[in-house]
């Protein structure tokens, strides 16, 4: 069975496209490129405004967290009496663990990940289209 493919390939003459076909080809590769990069510009863009968006409500919340869980006020004992601090470090510390708010740091963390992440591939796409028009 691959004989006959092959005896049959082999018979086969070389055709050449013509220059107006490949220049079309190259054209139309060129023209998907760039409307790919717009396409993922326009999703990155968004998804960094969008985060961008988040980021505001975010940062209240943490903010407010902060000042109800009583951390300030833990670590305003630092400046005010640091001998008390210094003398009992390990109970400061754990104190601080303690009223950290953890979760809203790491939903603020990732807010502001996702915006940096974002503005990165949407910085790289409008660089792509650019390239891309220039060629």
């Amino acid at each position: 069975m691959n004989n006959n493919f092959e005896k049959l390939f082999s018979k086969l003459e070389e055709v050449e496209p013509s220059k107006e076909l490949r220049r079309g080809i190259l054209a139309r590769i060129d023209f998907e490129k760039r409307r790919s990069a717009r396409i993922r510009l326009a999703f990155f863009g968004f998804i960094a405004m969008a985060s961008f968006i988040a980021m505001i409500p975010s940062f209240q919340y943490i903010a407010r967290e902060f000042s109800q869980s009583g951390f300030y006020q833990y670590f305003s004992l630092i400046f005010y009496d640091g001998d008390a601090v210094l003398s009992s470090w390990k109970e400061f510390a754990l104190s601080l663990a303690e009223t950290i708010p953890a979760m809203e740091i790491t939903i603020f963390l990732a807010v502001v990940l996702s915006f940096l992440i974002s503005i990165k591939l949407a910085v790289r796409n409008v660089g792509l289209d650019y390239k891309l028009k220039l060629i």
